[in-house]
């Protein structure tokens, strides 16, 4: 009996933190505060820069909308402003963001640098996403980007 009452308070529990979730990634758009790239080579990092993030008083945006639509404004200080949608994988704790976005920092110029972002945190007033190269597994030589994306609510 006790552990019927548990599962059934832990699954109330976890419904209600998507709900939180979504009610805090979409209240309103995001200010990147600052971008890091950490830089892995043989499972040691080999380098960390902080890349600027002020466009000449133009900030950087992401939004996100209850019914799935997405948008940045200014990404990178020199993209137009870009629309398209997002979505949370519960089961893999990922956000999806279909944006045509041109990454002028990878050498691929990768046009979907949020396709795939791990959450970090999320909170009423900030947000912090992992992207770039998340995979678990990489050879010894293979070096590898990961980009750290930390974003404010303006006027907070």
């Amino acid at each position: 009996m006790a552990s019927m009452l548990f599962a059934l308070l832990f699954n109330s529990c976890k419904k209600d933190d998507q709900a939180s979730f979504r009610s805090n990634l979409t209240s309103q758009p995001w200010l990147l505060a600052s971008l890091q790239v950490t830089t892995f080579q043989r499972y040691k990092t080999s380098t960390t820069d902080t890349l600027r993030v002020s466009c000449g008083g133009n900030p950087q945006t992401l939004n996100f909308k209850a019914d799935g639509a997405a948008s940045y404004s200014g990404f990178q200080c020199n993209n137009p402003d870009a629309s398209g949608t997002w979505s949370y994988d519960t089961s893999l704790m990922q956000l999806h963001m279909n944006l045509p976005l041109k990454d002028t920092t990878s050498k691929t110029g990768n046009n979907q640098p949020f396709a795939i972002a791990q959450v970090i945190t999320l909170g009423r007033s900030s947000l912090v996403i992992r992207t770039g190269d998340l995979n678990s597994y990489y050879a010894d030589d293979l070096k590898h980007k990961v980009y750290r994306y930390s974003f404010i609510h303006q006027g907070q």
